[in-house]
């Protein structure tokens, strides 16, 4: 039998799964368990991440670049950003609809987080003759110069070790690296698997999880009476939104380990009352419509002065597609009550969302900030429409309208396949939307806080004299897998045409009493290999099947 993870790579010819392209059905958030259009949408994008895995390649739609020159990475189509994104959904999806099957996701975190590693997925920070963003680009282009050799100019060669992209700055690349590996570590069913999966080599340097943790740990607390600790991203430039994945790394890490807590928390609120402060805009908290809309919530600040041969831009700087990066990913790692003068970011998440939702850019779905424009594109109108749901749903009040507006557009340009969706962008940001998108239908106002804290950490938690799903073995779509009290519920659906017979291997119950097992209500076989239970059963196609194992 297949492997469960393998339908991602050798998809049937026959479809299984029903979803209209062009309708909101099947795009709502479902405490049940995931739709077939959820399920068709994150075989496409896994499907994506093992194929890069398994042929050294990238699929066609990764190699997507405005710029028409791939080494560059510059632009929201990078390597970087639909790989971290993937990650990022699945993980929000595995919380919440699949937590007591960990295995897939920490497959598939694993896969990305060695792509992640790839050296052309990084490469551009040494790239001579290229820098971003555009006021640097023809300063680089003059002197043949790269990103990593300003920074190295600027902070010295000991300090950045060029072209080394996560010992200095960079935080577009290693903020990201470290967010994937916080969240390999999460998934990991032991800390040796953890470990192995962990290990890195960039140049002629080794590196594992913690240590690249303490490289970002080091810039935080060396700078943090500079911009509340923030990292540089292109050179001399802190954006707060890069800065999120950093922070929410270090909250997950955190409550995995007690020993970090006191210094990281630290760092965390050092960054959170300098965003929540003094870098979010005057007037930011005014009644809807008294400040001009398409200025910003958040700005992109200057660090290090400018090299006098490169002219200066109006920093501070910033946009509605950043606006909404910084509120998506709030609540992974910003804590209400934190004990600072700063509001709470509950709070500022509700008033960001209002602002956004109000924004005079909204035109049919797309929200067209000029601002955004003019610093980085058009192809941040789609960034930002398709980010916003995530917004929209990490507040969860009830009001989805221009949510559904902006999803709706995106539905209107969708590709489909055999069991497999997408939504694609006239701007080479296929899989980028439809990672926020797919992100947007799998949570709700718990799911970031949860998955980087204690509530994630014992939801995922193989406890014995608890079930846990260690292999699912058959060509299955796994629609949900829960615990209850003293239940484990899972709910799959085959995905070839003619069914498939099913075997569940279940953790954690070779000491318990009582154990039944149903399909759809009707008694099944069960038996124990080793200390593995097993429960088998016919999976019919485009049927579901939910088996409830039970115990005394």
């Amino acid at each position: 039998m297949l492997p469960f993870l393998l339908i991602f790579l050798l998809p049937c010819a026959f479809s299984t799964l029903t979803f209209e392209p062009g309708s909101l059905d099947g795009t709502l958030f479902s405490p049940v368990g995931l739709t077939d259009k959820q399920l068709a949408i994150f075989s496409w994008l896994e499907g994506l991440v093992y194929e890069a895995g398994s042929t050294g390649g990238w699929p066609d739609v990764y190699k997507t670049n405005e710029t028409g020159n791939l080494p560059t990475q510059r632009g929201m189509p990078s390597y970087r950003y639909s790989l971290a994104f993937t990650g990022y959904a699945a993980a929000a999806k595995a919380i919440t609809h699949t937590p007591m099957h960990t295995k897939p996701t920490f497959d598939l975190l694993s896969t990305i987080f060695n792509l992640m590693v790839r050296e052309e997925v990084y490469s551009y920070w040494g790239q001579k003759g290229d820098c971003a963003p555009f006021f640097l680009t023809t300063y680089c282009e003059k002197y043949n110069t790269s990103m990593c050799d300003l920074d190295e100019a600027w902070h010295g060669k000991d300090a950045t070790r060029c072209p080394d992209p996560v010992y200095f700055g960079n935080i577009m690349y290693s903020g990201h690296l470290a967010h994937i590996g916080a969240l390999v570590h999460l998934f990991a069913r032991t800390p040796d698997e953890a470990e192995e999966a962990l290990k890195f080599k960039v140049g002629t340097t080794d590196y594992t999880l913690d240590s690249l943790v303490s490289r970002l740990v080091f810039q935080a607390e060396g700078q943090r009476d500079v911009l509340g600790g923030g990292i540089t991203c292109e050179p001399a430039n802190v954006y707060p939104s890069c800065q999120s994945h950093l922070h929410a790394s270090l909250r997950l890490l955190a409550t995995e380990d007690s020993a970090k807590e006191s210094r990281f928390s630290a760092i965390r609120k050092n960054w959170q009352e300098y965003l929540l402060l003094d870098n979010i805009a005057k007037g930011w908290d005014s009644p809807v419509g008294s400040t001009p809309f398409g200025e910003r919530i958040f700005e992109i600040a200057q660090q290090t002065p400018r090299h006098p041969s490169i002219p200066d831009f109006g920093i501070p700087i910033g946009c509605a597609s950043h606006d909404v990066w910084v509120l998506a990913y709030l609540r992974s790692w910003a804590l209400d009550n934190a004990d600072t003068p700063a509001p709470d970011p509950s709070y500022v998440l509700a008033r960001g969302r209002e602002l956004l939702k109000n924004h005079a850019g909204w035109k049919d779905g797309q929200l067209q900030d000029e601002r955004c424009k003019v610093l980085a594109g058009e192809e941040n109108w789609d960034v930002a429409s398709a980010m916003y749901p995530v917004v929209e749903a990490a507040v969860s009040d009830g009001d989805f309208e221009k949510s559904n507006e902006a999803i709706l557009r995106f539905e209107k340009q969708s590709g489909s396949g055999v069991n497999t969706m997408w939504y694609t962008s006239e701007f080479g940001l296929d899989v980028f939307v439809t990672t926020q998108l797919a992100m947007s239908f799998v949570m709700d106002n718990t799911t970031m806080v949860n998955l980087h804290g204690a509530a994630g950490v014992k939801k995922l938690a193989r406890i014995k004299g608890e079930g846990y799903i260690n292999e699912v073995e058959g060509d299955v779509f796994v629609r949900r897998a829960k615990k209850g009290d003293k239940a484990l519920d899972v709910t799959l659906v085959a995905a070839g045409e003619g069914g498939e017979e099913v075997r569940v291997r279940i953790g954690g119950l070779n000491e318990v009493e009582g154990l039944n097992a149903t399909m759809n209500g009707q008694k099944v076989s069960l038996s124990f290999e080793g200390e593995e239970l097993v429960v088998e059963g016919h999976v019919k196609n485009g049927v579901d099947s939910n088996f409830i194992v039970t115990w005394t």
